[in-house]
């Protein structure tokens, strides 16, 4: 051999000899601290509590994985409590939120000046929680957004009844509350729209908005018994949630049937009654129960109001409605000419062929040669349009209904780490405020706008080791407008709705009740998947799939059933009216703690769509950077973030007289 091999050998068996040694240290280390960790709990069981954290501090620094941090500062923060050192427990007790904000006490095996101590720092302290920012738990401190959270504490000491009064009372929200089909309007970030379908509103994680309209409806018909706290996140979030988290998401958090109870007992009921003024009731209330290996809880809430009684107000004055006060000649006589320089009295005399008509008693038609110049009414013809009007609104009043009769239901059943539910409620409140009576009419049910949700869940949650957690959250939604939503339009003379023809024929004014109907669904299905490799990096990456069905315009009857005798539309097709759509979308993002005070945050998103198989808005991107800046009481935010809104079905497809014409491709 020569001395170059002999070298080249003795070489190779120093790096065997050395990196067999770091292993076998390794290893030793990995030994050793599992036994501090088993030592560390005999020593604290046994009640010899100063020995208790310098067994775990070493390892903590060098040896410990993860969970055995956490293990390790729980024990701690238990020594610290045992011995009444209160400050020392409480840093103990951040340091496990630090490395899992998502962490949970032990209800049953752990004491209850511990489970208070969590609870406590992570409702108002440096652990305060949020799950909704980037969907995971996260310091709400540290999160890539702007976030308000309203406690159940919050919601208990202000005195809320229902969550829309939650709104009135945050930074960045303008609401119009008008009752009638939507009851509330909410603008957040001072995005005034018509509708609240510029923020995705969540119910744990599963949305409310329409699936045709986008609309969130924000009534009296969601519980407050079983609200844990709802994060309100300000500013575009598409990175995360796709489509229509324009200008912020809200999460309504909801307690497991676990957190309903106190640790010793297997049963409870939490309910609240109101009673107030214009016969407004309110009863909610949660049941919840659990076994050794099951947690079920049942949330209902009522909310009935006869609500305040507009018809003392000129808009809905129609119960004591007269003609007397009203000049039919200003309102029907027609004089003048149009953009064009064509006579108005011209164009209406021809289209109804008046001027093949024998004069009559109750309108005079001038003419400068063969065009008429102007149609103007008798006194005999006012006279007569306001009797037949008189007519036919006394012999209908009815007098408004501004009736609410809102309902929610909501049950939940755990299982070890599976989690399923169905959620339902329905709202069937008055129209009437949207609309005056000019040209609608207000009677005993009509006027009524009823939506009606229903949503099916499944969540399984499940950690793989000590560096994964995989998600995955399935939902079937049915969204619909309930039949019998209607809206009444009276037809006479004093709201133009009839003029000249009607009256030279006699035709009596009518009242038509028109009933509305609109149902889609959407399967969905998202796939998440959280490695946090160390305790300085995370990534959460998901996939999330949609197949809907949803309706693009109303179906509307002059019947009831108009889901059987409805047709679609303004032009009056029957059918086609329903369009298929899938999406998808990928989105990463990753949390990298450079220094114990700064986090460097980076995310993408990329969303793709198709209807039927030309239409949709195809591929979408949306990034977000951020940078988060934590010297000392102070906390900096630095971010940079895209959204988009998808225009609604009921946009692209909804028709009126005038607009008939739908959009598919229409870009967001």
């Amino acid at each position: 051999m020569t001395q170059m091999k002999r070298w080249r050998l003795a070489t190779t068996l120093v790096l065997i000899v050395m990196i067999t040694g770091q292993l076998t240290a390794v290893a030793q280390q990995a030994s050793d601290c599992g036994v501090a960790l088993d030592e560390a709990r005999k020593r604290y069981d046994a009640g010899h509590f100063d020995e208790v954290e310098p067994l775990l501090s070493n390892c903590i620094r060098h040896g410990f994985s993860q969970q055995e941090k956490i293990k390790a500062y729980k024990l701690i923060t238990l020594t610290k409590l045992a011995i009444d050192s209160i400050g020392a427990a409480f840093d103990a007790a951040q340091a496990i939120l630090n490395l899992n904000p998502a962490f949970e006490p032990d209800i049953v095996d752990d004491p209850q000046r511990f489970i208070r101590m969590i609870t406590e720092l992570k409702l108002n302290g440096q652990g305060l929680l949020v799950t909704s920012v980037s969907k995971k738990a996260e310091n709400v401190l540290k999160a890539p957004a702007s976030v308000t959270i309203i406690s159940e504490d919050d919601i208990r000491k202000r005195g809320y009844q229902d969550l829309e009064q939650v709104f009135h009372d945050l930074p960045g929200f303008d609401i119009s509350k008008g009752r009638g089909a939507g009851y509330s309007s909410i603008y957040q970030r001072g995005y005034r729209s018509t509708s609240n379908d510029r923020t995705v509103i969540m119910v744990d994680g599963i949305e409310q908005n329409d699936l045709a309209s986008d609309n969130a409806t924000i009534s009296r018909q969601y519980p407050l018994s079983n609200l844990k706290r709802i994060e309100v996140i300000y500013g575009p979030a598409s990175t995360i949630y796709g489509a229509n988290s324009f200008l912020g998401v809200i999460n309504i958090v909801t307690k497991t049937a676990a957190e309903m109870m106190d640790r010793t007992r297997n049963f409870g009921i939490v309910a609240h009654a109101n009673l107030g003024t214009y016969n407004t009731r309110n009863f909610d209330a949660t049941i919840s129960a659990r076994s050794k290996d099951v947690a079920f809880s049942l949330t209902g809430r009522l909310f009935t109001s006869n609500e305040q009684d507009l018809t003392g107000y000129k808009d809905w004055d129609m119960k004591n409605y007269t003609t007397a006060g009203i000049n039919y000649a200003n309102v029907m006589n027609l004089t003048g000419t149009n953009a064009a320089g064509q006579y108005l009295a011209d164009l209406y005399v021809k289209s109804k062929r008046l001027d093949t008509v024998s004069p009559n008693p109750y309108y005079t038609i001038n003419y400068t040669g063969s065009v008429a110049t102007s149609l103007l009414l008798t006194a005999a013809g006012a006279s007569r349009a306001a009797s037949l009007d008189q007519a036919a609104i006394s012999a209908n009043n009815g007098g408004m209904d501004g009736r609410t009769r809102d309902w929610y239901l909501k049950a939940k059943i755990q299982v070890s780490d599976l989690t399923l539910g169905v959620e339902t409620w329905r709202t069937n409140e008055a129209s009437s405020p949207w609309y005056n009576d000019s040209a609608y009419y207000f009677r005993p049910n009509g006027m009524r706008w009823i939506y009606w949700n229903t949503n099916f869940f499944m969540n399984y949650e499940r950690r793989l080791g000590d560096k994964m957690v995989f998600t995955n959250v399935t939902s079937y939604r049915i969204h619909a407008v309930d039949g019998n939503t209607n809206f009444e339009n009276f037809s006479g003379f004093y709201n133009r709705v009839f003029s000249f023809f009607e009256l030279g024929t006699n035709k009596n004014p009518e009242i038509t009740t028109t009933y509305w109907y609109r149902t889609s669904n959407q399967l969905k299905n998202e796939m998440r998947l959280l490695w946090t490799p160390s305790s300085k990096i995370d990534v959460m990456s998901g996939l999330e799939m949609r197949s809907s069905l949803i309706q693009g315009d109303y179906a509307k009857s002059t019947t009831p059933f108009p889901d059987e005798t409805g047709l679609v539309n303004s032009r009056g097709l029957l059918g086609t009216n329903h369009f298929r759509t899938y999406d998808i979308g990928f989105f990463s993002q990753s949390t990298w703690q450079a220094r114990k005070n700064l986090s460097l945050i980076l995310g993408a998103r990329l969303d793709y769509n198709k209807i039927r198989q030309h239409g949709g808005y195809g591929l979408v991107f949306n990034p977000r950077v951020a940078v988060v800046y934590s010297p000392g009481r102070f906390i900096f935010k630095a971010i940079y973030a895209t959204a988009f809104k998808d225009a609604s079905f009921l946009q692209k497809y909804g028709s009126a007289l005038g607009r008939e014409l739908p959009n598919p491709t229409l870009e967001p």
